[in-house]
């Protein structure tokens, strides 16, 4: 019983460790503070370990609990990883590859683990649906939550869930002004988590580990459509969709299960996540599972080399086509993964286009922007932009219906391209091309989020009348 009390207190230090790095800002937040931790609690470990062969022995055991040596973070780390916590689909696409590969290997050693996710938010919270943290049986992580207090309880959970064999979990946890404070977090809303085991699962459960993972690295894309909450169906009953299968699986439920392979069929092309939530009161969390965003560019001019380099730094895989080999090449363009050197009609056809897709036009003249922007048009790539005027973007409409390109496809082109913030040089006129990408991804307008003039004026109201 000792024993047992011990082990679970020492999870609990754990767990507050864990906190503790993320408020203390341990190299970029988080892995240094986790680090340190893991040390500290090595030494707890032993401790442990003595206070157990004591006991058997039915020895005294004086020995105090081992003292905190912990080192005060240097100047260099940052106080808070606040700029972290919002992660742009580029970068989040990669925290998710890491957290499937790893299940994938641990699955392929039989290895215990969880993976927790985040499958709903309510207001202001620091990560979205679909962010995951796996938990090794050595209580080690890949991934986040978020940081601080939300990481901290649901590791502990985790960790629980594997010392006692349990099934899956669903938890709510609600950051309050107070919780929120306390680790930094200028957060207001509430956070729901499943809680997925991994621990003598069946072999099916495990290898979608590993397809998983392949879909992240380009493999066929999937989607999961699992039952997450519910007062008259088991939880962790999901259903598998691909690309060119039949479902797989059951929610126990035929119209929920109807409900489900629809979301999951419009989640698989962009990887996004969805929830289901019926009068009977239960939750399924959906998310489609694809390679990353892959964005083209047409032409190899001053702006879409800009727009390549921007576009690789935040997680798009990038290719590139022009007519020319000087302006298609991999020392001009070395982050691509692909070249195509082919005229601007047919450059296209080079590459695996899919709605995941964006392509952005900028040829060198008019003509070579009509052809390429007509091969687009024709794609399923989910975004086609053309860098231009109006007036040129008017004359290439006209072309491109006369050639029996639907209206409804032009309607759906991003003419002229980018984001109005007066960009002039090629790096600005970038800038606002991958902001529009990146909000078309997120389904949003890319307007300001400057706060309204209504809060303002009524915070001002507090103020005056708290000093009255």
């Amino acid at each position: 019983m000792l024993s047992m009390l011990l082990s679970r207190k020492l999870d609990e230090r754990k767990a507050r460790l864990i906190n503790e790095g993320w408020r203390e800002g341990w190299r970029e937040g988080y892995e240094e503070g986790l680090e340190e931790g893991r040390r500290e609690c090595a030494e707890w470990d032993a401790w442990l370990e003595r206070v157990m062969a004591a006991q058997a022995k039915g020895e005294p055991f004086a020995e105090p609990p081992p003292s905190r040596t912990r080192t005060t973070p240097t100047a260099k780390r940052s106080a808070h990883p606040s700029a972290s916590r919002i992660r742009p689909a580029g970068r989040y696409n990669r925290l998710m590859k890491a957290v499937y590969d790893e299940a994938a290997a641990l699955a392929d050693a039989n290895d215990d683990f969880v993976i927790a996710t985040v499958v709903h938010t309510q207001g202001s919270t620091p990560q979205k649906p679909g962010a995951a943290l796996l938990v090794r049986n050595d209580g080690s992580t890949v991934g986040t939550l978020g940081g601080g207090c939300v990481e901290g309880d649901i590791w502990f959970a985790a960790k629980e869930a594997l010392r006692e064999r349990s099934g899956p979990l669903y938890k709510r946890y609600f950051l309050n002004e107070d919780i929120a404070a306390r680790d930094g977090l200028v957060c207001g809303g509430s956070m729901f988590f499943y809680i997925q085991p991994y621990a003598d699962a069946a072999p099916s459960a495990r290898a979608l580990a590993a397809e998983i993972a392949a879909a992240y690295a380009g493999g066929p894309s999937l989607a999961v459509a699992t039952l997450v909450s519910s007062v008259r169906l088991p939880i962790g009953a999901r259903v598998v969709v691909r690309e060119s299968a039949p479902p797989e699986g059951s929610l126990g439920d035929p119209a929920l299960d109807a409900q489900a392979i629809e979301a999951a069929r419009d989640a698989t092309p962009m990887g996004k996540a969805a929830r289901i939530r019926t009068e009977q009161g239960d939750e399924v969390f959906v998310e489609g599972y694809t390679a990353p965003a892959l964005l083209i560019c047409v032409g190899g001019g001053h702006v879409n080399l800009q727009v390549a380099r921007l576009a690789q730094m935040i997680g798009f895989r990038v290719m590139v086509t022009d007519d020319r080999r000087e302006f298609a090449n991999a020392e001009r363009f070395p982050m691509a993964e692909a070249v195509s050197v082919a005229p601007y009609s047919e450059g296209l056809r080079a590459f695996p286009i899919t709605p995941n897709a964006a392509i952005v036009v900028g040829t060198r003249g008019h003509h070579f922007d009509d052809e390429a922007t007509e091969s687009a048009a024709r794609s399923n790539a989910g975004y086609v932009g053309l860098l231009g005027s109006k007036r040129k973007t008017i004359m290439i409409y006209e072309s491109l219906l006369r050639k029996g390109v639907p209206e409804a496809r032009l309607r759906e082109i991003h003419a002229p391209i980018g984001l109005d913030v007066g960009g002039r040089s090629p790096e600005e006129i970038a800038l606002s091309i991958v902001a529009e990408i990146v909000a078309w991804r997120n389904d949003r307008a890319g307007g300001p989020m400057t706060m309204e003039s209504a809060l303002i004026d009524r915070v001002a109201g507090k103020v005056r009348a708290g000093a009255a």
